[in-house]
């Protein structure tokens, strides 16, 4: 499907399918974004109390 040196056909229900896998790894990737995001943000008021800055 992503080979780029060719080019291969899909039915409508074959493409349908491909969307909706894809939207599920990026969707999948967004909360593992989000998950580190918000464990960098813990970490750092964690260290931050222990400096006694808050």
């Amino acid at each position: 499907m992503f080979d780029t040196e060719k080019s291969a056909e899909l039915s409508e229900e074959e493409c349908a399918a491909l969307i909706e896998v894809l939207e599920l790894k990026n969707k999948l990737t967004d909360l593992e974004m989000q998950s580190v995001y918000f464990r960098g943000c813990y970490d750092s008021v964690g260290y931050l109390k222990k400096a006694g800055i808050l």
